[in-house]
């Protein structure tokens, strides 16, 4: 014959048999029968953080709680040794910065009022993302002139424009006018147009 199954009436919201082996009627599960007694009737409280948040006031193992998880340090001030000291470690570490996904442009903490120049953001646009990724695929993720297939932890891969990017403004997203390069051959390529645009000069 099937037990019904009954929720603790310690208010746990967990379920439990109606019945133990000898057949008792059962009203708690095993240890949470003094839960409650000697604690506030409260169930409910809201984070001391002040975001508003309302959290049970006990966890599981009933242990009182005072703050959401990761709410324990919000809006206190530290010092700049600290900061440092933490910066390091996580660099150390490999620890990156939390990602602000959607807070962009003058919703960001860091906005200084629109410095950034228009070259640096066209080249950050996602025009120029999707430009790249469309060339590394042409070219089957190969680079031109030293034949390195794939991304290396020390020599990943670019995209590179035949005619200058400042120049033909009309051809920066045409496809036609990219090559996959890795990285040592960009930086090579890059110098030695260099020194011919300074022959040209002189």
């Amino acid at each position: 014959m099937k037990q019904k199954l009954i929720y603790c009436l310690c208010g746990c919201r967990q379920k439990r048999l109606k019945y133990d082996k000898k057949g008792r009627d059962r009203k708690y599960i095993y240890g949470h029968q003094r839960r409650g007694k000697y604690k506030d009737k409260e169930r409910f409280i809201q984070c001391i953080c002040g975001c508003g948040i309302i959290i049970p006031k006990y966890d599981l193992k009933y242990v009182r709680r005072y703050y959401v998880n990761g709410h324990q340090n919000l809006g206190k001030k530290r010092s700049q040794k600290f900061c440092l000291q933490q910066s390091i470690r996580n660099k150390r570490m490999g620890i990156k910065p939390p990602s602000q996904k959607g807070i962009g442009g003058n919703r960001h903490w860091n906005w200084k009022g629109g410095i950034s120049t228009v070259n640096n953001i066209i080249r950050k646009n996602s025009n120029s993302k999707l430009w790249s990724n469309k060339i590394l695929k042409k070219d089957n993720y190969t680079c031109f002139l030293c034949n390195q297939y794939g991304p290396i932890k020390t020599n990943h891969l670019v995209a590179h424009h035949l005619l200058s990017w400042a120049v033909y403004k009309h051809l920066r997203w045409n496809i036609d006018n990219g090559i996959c390069l890795c990285k040592r051959c960009h930086i090579k390529l890059h110098k030695k147009l260099r020194e011919q645009k300074e022959l040209i000069k002189e």
